[in-house]
Order: C-alpha cells, then sequence, then structure tokens
C-alpha cells in the first residue's frame, strides 16, 4: 500500500526529533538520486505531513514520489 511508507520507513522517532525551524528538505532514492527538494518555515511539520499521504487527499505524483523516498536529509536556514 501506499499509505503511510515513509511513517514505516522512518518510524515516529525520525519525525519527533525533526527540528521546528525554517530549511530546506532533500528526498533520495535508493540509488541516492535527489527526487525532491522543498523549503518549509517548520521542517517538522512540512516533513511530517508526508507522513499521511492517501490516494484520495494527495495527487497521485505526490502517493509516487513517498514510496519511492529512501532517504531524507535536511539543512536549516535563517527564514
Amino acid at each position: 500500500t501506499l499509505e503511510n511508507p515513509l511513517a514505516q520507513r522512518f518510524g515516529a522517532a525520525f519525525f519527533r526529533s525533526l527540528p521546528r525551524s525554517p530549511g530546506v528538505s532533500f528526498f533520495h532514492d535508493v540509488d541516492g538520486k535527489l527526487l525532491y527538494i522543498g523549503q518549509s518555515v517548520d521542517l517538522r511539520a512540512r516533513l511530517g505531513s508526508y507522513r499521511h499521504v492517501s490516494p484520495e487527499r494527495q495527487p497521485r505524483r505526490t502517493l509516487r514520489l513517498v514510496a519511492r523516498v529512501a532517504r531524507i536529509e535536511w539543512r536549516l536556514c535563517a527564514s
């Protein structure tokens, strides 16, 4: 199933450890290929939102992206 693959893959502790700060996130696949770059004023809230994707609420491209993510990195920014 495509629902909640990041929650299963990374676990709740990973998402709790994310900073509530502005930053840029980088999603990579299993081969290390960069899939997506995103920005947010609250990394924990933004990245946490990807844990709750569903076919009823998100476009297929988001579901495909989340299904492929194997590594998430981030860098903090001033704003």
